[in-house]
């Protein structure tokens, strides 16, 4: 987990849903249906203003499980997925 706040937080799963603001050891939540595939991905902007983004997993339409975007120190995202088909 990150030691900065970072701005502009947008999560693309096939739509979008971003955040103004995510501090330091906060964490959002956000079930969602995948009746498409998509490709995951996250962009924010760290403290020096720096816009980060990381290309997460391809995830097929009926999936079900949860995945996490983990954004750590120096900016590094970790997904850890635990997802099943259907």
């Amino acid at each position: 987990m990150g030691t900065q706040p970072v701005r502009e937080v947008e999560l693309n799963y096939g739509h979008m849903f971003g955040i103004g603001v995510l501090q330091p050891g906060e964490m959002r939540e956000r079930n969602v249906k995948f009746s498409d595939p998509a490709d995951l991905s996250l962009r924010y902007y760290d403290q020096a203003n720096h816009l980060i983004t990381s290309k997460g997993p391809h995830v097929d339409a009926g999936v079900s499980g949860e995945i996490e975007a983990r954004i750590g120190d120096g900016g590094k995202v970790e997904w850890v997925t635990n997802i099943k088909t259907h």
